[in-house]
């Protein structure tokens, strides 16, 4: 027989399930009764910078990924972080206005920061010049700026945490090895 013990975090409500093959049978109650005090209130702290940008590359989205690799390390230099802080958040393929014939994939991008003061940094170092610069040495064509560089600060709190935490069923399972 096998008992299955589940704590649901937010409502301390405990649930005993014991099995054996097809039938299980069990029982829930409350461990300590539930309360309504609303938790104290805090101020938001930031969890998180990046700086947002896009740019528009000539060539085609199959071209775009075969490149993406270059194109991530060309922005890490022209940022000045690590590769691993760049992350391509959305591309796509876009007829150029001024020549109806040509092809170019918009990629948008972000960059993380440990802090806003180096974001502020990242999105000065990430001109059009330095960001060309650093493409071309990766061997991608000139691009142009879509989305100027801007630091985005995330920001939340415990009472967001509260919130998804109450709104899902968290629980915890323990499986026990019965008779």
């Amino acid at each position: 027989m096998k008992a299955l013990n589940a704590t649901a975090l937010d409502t301390h409500c405990t649930v005993t399930m014991a099995c054996k093959e097809t039938e299980c049978s069990g029982t829930m109650g409350l461990d300590a009764p539930a309360t309504t005090t609303p938790p104290p209130a805090t101020a938001a702290v930031a969890v998180g910078t990046y700086v947002d940008m896009a740019v528009s590359l000539p060539m085609t989205l199959a071209e775009f990924d075969l490149l993406q690799t270059s194109f991530i390390k060309g922005v890490a230099t022209a940022a000045g972080v690590d590769i691993a802080k760049v992350k391509v958040t959305g591309k796509k393929e876009v007829n150029a206005r001024r020549r109806l014939l040509t092809t170019v994939v918009q990629v948008d991008f972000r960059v993380e920061a440990a802090s806003p003061a180096s974001a502020a940094t990242i999105a000065t170092n990430l001109t059009a010049t330095a960001l060309n610069t650093a493409l071309a040495a990766e061997g991608l064509p000139k691009s142009t700026v879509v989305k100027a560089a801007r630091v985005v600060p995330v920001a939340g709190d415990d009472d967001d945490l509260a919130r998804s935490s109450s709104s899902s069923s968290l629980l915890s399972l323990q499986v026990l090895e019965g008779p």
